[in-house]
């Protein structure tokens, strides 16, 4: 996949600086990987937030966002990031959905700063 080529769309909503603010940014890769699947950037705020993706065992992937501390950054915050699945060319994928009919659970784990963590899962039935 070339260098910042898009790859999805994220939508970050928080309370920065005492006020409501939503962004929405282009999700795209960085050649270096540094030993991951695949490297994507996005920037928000003026901050950049690096995504990891790793592949673990019987197919599943790992995607793991991290940035710097923001200043100014207040808690609620809703992030929805929607990775595209399609491309001109199967070779750029980098997940591949689930083939076949049935249940598959998602999960996701966010981990604060403040090392607070929170969990989600959604179980999408595929027909």
């Amino acid at each position: 996949m070339k260098q910042e080529a898009i790859v999805g769309k994220a939508v970050l909503e928080v309370i920065f600086n005492n006020e409501p603010v939503v962004t929405e940014s282009n999700i795209v890769s960085d050649q270096n990987i540094q030993d991951h699947k695949a490297h994507w950037m996005v920037t928000f705020l003026g901050s950049r937030f690096d995504v990891y993706v790793n592949e673990n065992q019987q197919g599943s992937s790992t995607i793991r966002m991290e940035r710097d501390f923001i200043a100014g950054l207040e808690q609620p915050s809703k992030l929805s990031v929607t990775i595209f699945s399609n491309s001109p060319s199967q070779e750029s994928l980098i997940i591949i959905g689930p083939g076949t009919r049935g249940d598959y659970t998602f999960g996701s784990r966010v981990t604060l700063f403040d090392e607070t963590a929170f969990s989600f899962q959604k179980t999408i039935s595929i027909n």
